[in-house]
């Protein structure tokens, strides 16, 4: 009996597509990037995955160095009814998303998330550091929570994504 804690990762941006999510998960290094992910401690695949809408607005900001000093997708911390962001979920352990957001932000690997405050919140800024330093609940799907992550605060100095990003 599987005994692990599952979760939905939504994710937007660069993350839609599944060979780039699984450098995450498995390691490896996306095309046009110059960042080699060493993937989570558990390299197992998503157990499930599915399109998701997200009423938050998308948006690319600062200066990313994995994709040469472009910018990277973020989405608005409000929730709007009238906005429609295309995301995807993949279903995964607990560990694997802290592992992702690890990798994502460069936390030490010791970091520690009150999930259940998440939950209960609605959000969680995880540190005063990294690009997405917050965390958003965004329901549950199949009795499994769903989160994603974004920065703590909307960035209003756009900035171009790099072609191989998109």
């Amino acid at each position: 009996m599987d005994t692990r804690e599952y979760f939905w990762y939504a994710c937007y941006g660069s993350n839609l597509l599944r060979e780039r999510f699984l450098c995450y998960i498995q390691g490896g290094q996306p095309e046009g990037s110059n960042k080699n992910y060493p993937g989570c401690l558990d390299k197992t695949l998503p157990i499930d995955e599915e399109d998701f809408f997200m009423v938050n607005e998308l948006y690319f900001a600062k200066e990313s160095k994995t994709w040469d000093r472009h910018g990277v997708a973020f989405i608005k911390n409000q929730f709007e009814e009238d906005v429609s962001t295309y995301g995807r979920m993949y279903l995964i352990t607990k560990e694997q998303f802290i592992d992702v957001i690890i990798q994502e932000n460069n936390f030490p690997k010791d970091i520690i998330i009150n999930f259940d405050e998440a939950i209960r919140e609605g959000e969680l800024i995880v540190s005063e550091k990294g690009f997405y330093n917050k965390i958003l609940f965004l329901g549950y799907q199949y009795n499994k929570p769903i989160f994603t992550f974004t920065n703590s605060v909307d960035i209003y100095d756009y900035n171009k994504p790099k072609d191989d990003y998109i």
